[in-house]
């Protein structure tokens, strides 16, 4: 059902298998219609496979909320996706942006886990960059 859904949705002759089962677990997660009205389509049919390789972090939310799950799983379309070809570069573990941090003059804490009851480990104040990533459990960096 979900394969039917990515052919007649993609026009895009050159997809490969793996891209075709990315989009085959995007359209069983979010469904047919999604697929159809989403800018990945659109790019994909396009033929610009690294713009829509960067479209899957776009879909992280449910009901207007960020969950953590739905990141796991666009990051691992995206690196089906682009495990391939037709994507430039490395693409890492780590690849969806989670946001940005607007502080409004405030400090923001910086904990080792996402919770208010661990220690905070540095803070980062008021027009302050830094560079923020996740780690896999179990993987070495």
């Amino acid at each position: 059902m979900f394969e039917n859904c990515v052919n007649s949705a993609v026009t895009y002759s050159g997809l490969n298998a793996d891209q075709f089962s990315a989009l085959v677990s995007f359209a069983f997660n979010l469904g047919c219609g999604r697929l159809r009205s989403s800018t990945l389509r659109t790019k994909i049919n396009e033929g610009n496979l690294q713009g829509a390789s960067e479209e899957f972090g776009s879909w992280i939310r449910a009901g207007g909320r960020v969950l953590h799950g739905l990141i796991r799983r666009r990051d691992a379309e995206k690196r089906l996706f682009c495990s391939g070809r037709g994507c430039e570069g490395p693409v890492s573990r780590s690849s969806l942006c989670l946001g940005r941090i607007n502080s409004n003059s405030l400090n923001v804490n910086v904990r080792p886990r996402p919770n208010t009851f661990r220690p905070a480990v540095g803070i980062v104040s008021d027009g302050e960059s830094v560079s923020i990533s996740r780690r896999v459990s179990g993987e070495l960096h």
